[in-house]
């Protein structure tokens, strides 16, 4: 790629590589002005609140390297969920931008095709749903795509270099792009498409941190972060398809006419790591708890794909009416189909969203049904920080306890923090099949600190108005205060 004036039309779709992205990303986040999108973005202010990962060997010892960017950016905004509205955005397209580096250095593809990656990942659902909340993630794939685009630079010195780099740092930023980097990078190093030499030399620090990362001395061995899947293997094989269905659906006919003629290693092999991780449930129910993650990343080949067949249907086809083929005018369709429930997506509330986001959409937990939320819905946002914000005054005393569920005490450790007592209520493993609801747990919870003596509150939606299938609380809760439709509840059995 030469970036010299001769070439300012390379420039030009770099630019918009990283632009366009940004500018979708970003409509979200001005239309929820000045809360937060994603459920994540509350829980990394409450980590940070709390001094991670400066405290103990948390810098190193874990996968935070998104916390030391957003520590960076807050020494110039102070606030905290600002710096989340900021580094959403801004990640996502140093993703998409790198799709486009990739396709133009490593698949050789045309400036136009490789632009149309981008696009195409900074504008899908399953992408934007990614990049809404698991910014640990995003920034690991982005790191992850850097590492195979330099695997291939000319310069030994300049390559080992910058791929020890980049390998390092998407060790440090997710442990799922880890796993799957150095699976791709075993991939090169078996087909010989990268020099070995290098690989090894280049990957060996990234898995020395990676193995200190996993090593508990506690145990002396190595700790792995697993947890099982509970279901029939009928049950998860349907479940996991139909995920995979919902997901890719909208660019289908893209997806299958490119892989017909998609040849290149990195991307079909990702694609086959991550259908393995992705079918665990079915042959290995027991390890199979992260499963749905690989299920967002196999959307990155995919686009890869999409755009192979859309530049096959649009040289395909007969003339109609001598002005449009009708290969042309199917890639059209889809692309105006995916643009439409896009522009639905990231500006439209999850109260008036589309049935395929809303109604139709059974994997919430993976997926959000629209980006104009956090944990609560932008629009219940205000009522979910009056309603803490006047517990917080009322009822700060040391006989009150608040038993909250995971969604409002994300909010909790912000406002409240530790001037009352809150405890966390979480739902059950995100990888089920099934929302479960947490109303037993949450009253058993109640119950055990009722009988230490504590007054305990929580906060819900009034009745009916529940979300995370819980629409009512039980009726030991007694609603004392209400905030639109949010109620402060008092538990009284």
């Amino acid at each position: 790629m030469n970036f010299t004036r001769k070439f300012d039309g390379e420039k030009v779709c770099l630019t918009l590589a990283l632009i366009i992205p940004l500018a979708v990303r970003t409509v979200p986040e001005i239309l929820s002005w000045p809360y937060p999108t994603g459920f994540d973005s509350l829980m990394y202010v409450n980590a940070m609140l709390e001094g991670y990962p400066f405290n103990g060997s948390a810098l190193i010892k874990s996968t935070c390297f998104f916390y030391v960017l957003a520590w960076a950016v807050s020494f110039l905004v102070s606030d905290l969920l600002l710096v989340m509205k900021i580094l959403g955005p801004a990640i996502f397209s140093a993703f998409c931008g790198l799709l486009y580096v990739y396709a133009r250095i490593v698949l050789k593809w045309n400036r136009i095709k490789s632009l149309m990656v981008s696009v195409l990942a900074g504008s899908y659902f399953v992408s934007l749903g990614m990049s809404w909340q698991m910014y640990r993630m995003i920034l690991g794939l982005a790191f992850l795509i850097a590492s195979l685009t330099v695997a291939r630079l000319e310069v030994f010195k300049l390559r080992v270099t910058a791929l020890t780099i980049l390998c390092l740092l998407t060790v440090w930023s997710h442990e799922i792009a880890a796993v799957t980097l150095f699976l791709l990078i075993a991939v090169l190093f078996v087909t010989g498409l990268g020099d070995r030499k290098s690989l090894v030399a280049a990957v060996i620090p990234s898995m020395l941190l990676f193995a200190y990362q996993l090593y508990n001395p506690a145990v002396g061995g190595f700790s792995i972060p697993i947890y099982g899947y509970n279901s029939t293997s009928l049950q998860s094989a349907l479940y996991v398809s139909s995920y995979l269905i919902y997901a890719l659906l909208p660019l289908s006919p893209l997806i299958i006419l490119g892989l017909l003629s998609f040849r290149h290693v990195d991307m079909l092999s990702l694609t086959i790591i991550c259908l393995i991780f992705i079918y665990m449930p079915v042959y290995l129910p027991s390890f199979a708890g992260y499963w749905y993650r690989w299920a967002l990343i196999i959307t990155v080949p995919a686009f890869f794909f999409a755009v192979e067949g859309l530049e096959r249907f649009w040289k395909a086809g007969k003339s109609l009416s001598g002005r449009i083929r009708a290969g042309e005018l199917l890639a059209i369709t889809v692309l105006v189909v995916n643009l439409a429930m896009t522009a639905y997506y990231v500006a439209c509330p999850p109260e008036n969203q589309i049935k395929y986001f809303g109604e139709w959409n059974n994997y919430k937990q993976f997926i959000p049904t629209s980006m104009l939320q956090n944990s609560v819905s932008i629009r219940d946002t205000p009522y979910v920080i009056e309603a803490l914000e006047w517990i917080k005054s009322n009822l700060n005393n040391g006989s009150t306890t608040l038993v909250l569920h995971e969604a409002i005490d994300n909010w909790a450790g912000i406002i409240v923090r530790k001037s009352i007592k809150h405890l966390r209520v979480n739902e059950a493993d995100i990888s089920s099949p099934k929302r479960e609801n947490t109303s037993g747990r949450l009253l058993e919870a109640a119950e055990t600190q009722m009988a230490e003596g504590k007054n305990v509150y929580t906060v819900w939606w009034v009745e009916g108005k529940g979300w995370y299938n819980m629409p009512t609380l039980p009726k030991q809760f007694i609603e004392i205060r209400r905030f639109g439709d949010i109620a402060v509840y008092q538990y009284a059995p």
